[in-house]
């Protein structure tokens, strides 16, 4: 695999004569888990020498994927600018074995050799190397002749007692970088390191400092705590360095801290009087290590700063922030500062998908290195150790990003950053957009949505037949028996059959069998109808009849609606409330205004109820009736532009236009005019104009705008009037791959 990646980086050399003007990236793997009998490399670090070989290096995990185990440090060499790369080299632990004091399950006495760090002395052209073992000792090695060879280590724990006598830090586990160190302009040599104190976990609680030679590497100093542990900044820890051009040195940090944002503190040397922490609003933080190196910005002269981590977060179910929560290691970033890391206006993506851990280097001729761990399927954030090549003209250069033209582009951007995008999503939304994608690969016959969500089903949610796949947790879709659909396997269905019985047993109940929220949920005691829940309730109760035959699940899913309509429904205009029963104290009050994405879910229950019910069956008739009415009143309320409006019964002034509540609408009427339930040619033409409004509102780079965030309380109609949305609500994006199916259906 490494062969036939390096032939196609030589080829870009062969056709880019004009590299360092026009803009490149280049990316190869390095190493990938299975390599030489090690199940996983972690941890990448890398430096140039003086004489620009390019040491890649990194931990060579041996039985498994854990911090602690059998654990080696393998390094690659590269004397072309990377175009070519030496077999791996295992280069520590060399000296005496270091056991760890527990044995494994199966009986092993491991030891683990972590954290490499390596700095380039470009005053002697010695490659200084630490590392740890068992993260309670450290060590040093040097190679003078490019890392070819390197010397027996020697032992430097005896530098981080100074933190017990002078700082009183009674550390249990010690840790170098990972990364790389650096020298600073009066040659002083500087590794950060981080402690734990192992009171909370092996990691933590963790403070993070500097370690400083000035004597080319002969002795080893402590410097003062630049990073304590206190309630703003939890658990500093794995931070990377880099020499301002005004000669003071930056540390940045990650940390569990409720900011979420990278931790940022400065000295004018180095080791001693460090700046009150800042965290830095545009550097979100995942709780996942980052990179930094200093540019020299070649002709002009004036340093740049280049920083790169994942740029995700953890959200909720509303795309909220999660506060100090570990987000998604995927969305890796290369940021660019030229003011010192006070603003970083230039940032561009490197690996959309699951992406962890870097490091980054520069070449002499201006060229930029990323090491960094990549996910070889887009779902995990390690598995492939993968150098990418790249300079600044790609940095900087802009991508081409604008609203889509037609709902076949707008899918296929939106798809796109799903599939570059899934690590480690979970919830409804993300349930939706699989089922979206499910929908889009059975119209189009493109088997890679088909395919990535299956990769995604087994791999990710670990779903099989056999996995339970309980009711309450899928309140708006069904997955396996959108997977039943997708592959015909039958035996999706036990577990599905199972659920939907538990579910008509289980589900909340009035005194008249009307439905209730299926999470359980109840306000001011009063009962709490929800027009979101009845579609999956009727959808499903539908969906289980057709499988087994049995008429009364058609009768209780047309029940539902029976029961519902006369009271959520409003008689003047035929749109229905979100639901009855939210408003504390007020248990018999609906909830004002009507919802345009409340409505995308009503008509989803209806339509996908007709798909199953047998069209001579009375239940067909009268489902099929309300779908009518519903189609209706919908029509009556669309905006000329072809968008409804976030509240359908106000102007566009009031409320804007909505594109979740829009596209899903499109796509149930599209698929009911398909399938035959709706035939007046009205319902096309609006559905036309619909799908034709919808691309304006949906970028080349599957960012999708103006969608409304979830309804909270649904006790005022106050946060829908005059809002702006902010970009990219996950809601938008199942929404948006509906919409693009309803076009593909009608073209077809």
């Amino acid at each position: 695999m490494i062969t036939f990646i390096r032939i196609l980086v030589l080829l870009t050399f062969v056709t880019s004569p004009l590299q360092a003007e026009q803009p490149f990236l280049e990316k190869q793997e390095l190493f990938a888990a299975g390599q030489s009998g090690f199940s996983l490399y972690r941890i990448p670090g890398i430096v140039v020498t003086n004489q620009g070989t390019i040491l890649a290096y990194c931990e060579a995990r041996k039985h498994g994927g854990k911090d602690w185990g059998e654990i080696e440090i393998h390094l690659c060499r590269s004397t072309d600018n990377g175009l070519t790369f030496s077999p791996p080299q295992h280069i520590a632990h060399h000296g005496e074995r270091i056991p760890l004091t527990v044995k494994t399950t199966e009986g092993r006495i491991e030891q683990t050799v972590n954290n490499p760090v390596a700095i380039n002395d470009t005053k002697t052209g010695v490659i200084h190397f630490l590392y740890c073992v068992n993260y309670a000792r450290a060590f040093h090695i040097q190679s003078s002749d490019d890392g070819l060879t390197w010397t027996s280590p020697i032992e430097i724990t005896a530098t981080f007692e100074t933190f017990r006598q002078k700082h009183h830090y009674s550390w249990t586990v010690l840790a170098t970088g990972p990364g790389h160190g650096i020298q600073l302009k009066n040659d002083r040599l500087i590794v950060p390191v981080w402690l734990a104190s192992g009171k909370d976990g092996a990691h933590h609680p963790s403070v993070a400092a500097t370690i400083y030679s000035d004597d080319q590497g002969k002795t080893w100093h402590a410097g003062d705590i630049a990073l304590p542990n206190d309630p703003d900044h939890t658990n500093p820890n794995e931070t990377v360095i880099a020499q301002l051009s005004d000669g003071r040195v930056m540390l940045n940090a990650r940390s569990t801290s409720k900011a979420s944002r990278r931790l940022i503190t400065t000295s004018p040397d180095g080791s001693a009087n460090w700046n009150t922490p800042a965290f830095d609003p545009a550097l979100p933080d995942p709780q996942c290590m980052g990179s930094l190196i200093t540019h020299p910005n070649p002709p002009n002269g004036k340093p740049l700063l280049i920083f790169a981590n994942p740029h995700s977060l953890k959200r909720d179910a509303e795309h909220h922030e999660i506060p100090g929560a570990s987000g998604p290691r995927e969305n890796l970033t290369i940021k660019l500062s030229e003011d010192d890391g006070k603003t970083w206006p230039i940032q561009k993506t490197l690996e959309p998908g699951g992406s962890g851990y870097s490091d980054l280097a520069v070449l002499p001729d201006g060229t930029i290195l990323c090491f960094y761990e990549r996910s070889p399927d887009g779902l995990n954030s390690v598995g492939l150790l993968t150098l990418a090549r790249l300079n600044l003209a790609w940095l900087k250069q802009k991508e081409d990003i604008r609203p889509t033209q037609t709902m076949q582009e707008a899918g296929t951007a939106v798809a796109n950053r799903v599939i570059a995008t899934s690590s480690k999503q979970t919830g409804y939304m993300f349930d939706l957009t699989l089922e979206a994608l499910l929908e889009l690969s059975r119209i189009t016959n493109n088997s890679t949505y088909r395919d990535h969500v299956l990769r995604i089903a087994t791999n990710q949610r670990k779903l099989t037949p056999t996995t339970p796949a309980p009711w309450r947790q899928q309140p708006f879709n069904c997955l396996t028996f959108a997977l039943f659909e997708a592959t015909q396997d039958k035996s999706w269905l036990p577990i599905f059959l199972s659920e939907s019985e538990r579910c008509r047993n289980e589900i909340w109940r009035d005194p008249d069998g009307i439905i209730l929220h299926p999470r359980g949920t109840k306000r001011g005691g009063g009962e709490a109808m929800l027009i979101d829940a009845l579609q999956e309730y009727t959808s499903r109760m539908a969906r289980t009849g057709f499988i087994t035959k049995d008429p009364a699940w058609f009768a209780e899913c047309a029940r539902q609606f029976r029961l519902y309509r006369p009271i959520v429904r409003y008689p003047d205009s035929g749109l229905w409330s979100q639901g009855r029963g939210w408003i504390s104290g007020q248990p018999s009050t609906l909830s004002p205004g009507a919802w345009s994405r409340g409505h995308g879910w009503l008509i989803r229950g209806m339509e996908q109820s007709l798909r199953y019910i047998p069209r001579d069956a009375a239940e067909y008739q009268e489902i099929q009736t309300h779908l009518s009415e519903l189609a209706d009143a919908l029509l009556a309320v669309q905006l000329p532009s072809g968008m409804w409006s976030c509240l359908l019964t106000r102007s566009p002034d009031q409320s804007p236009a909505e594109t979740s509540g829009t596209a899903m609408i499109a796509w149930h009427l599209a698929r009911a005019i398909h399938d035959g339930h709706l035939t007046d040619p009205k319902y096309l033409a609006s559905v036309k104009k619909a799908l034709a409004a919808l691309p304006q509102y949906v970028l080349t780079d599957g960012t999708v705008f103006n969608t409304s965030p979830g309804p909270g309380p649904l006790e005022t109609e106050e946060p829908w009037l005059k809002s702006e949305y902010p970009p990219g609500d996950p809601h938008g994006t199942f929404s948006i791959l509906f919409a693009a199916a309803a076009a593909y259906l009608l073209d077809n």
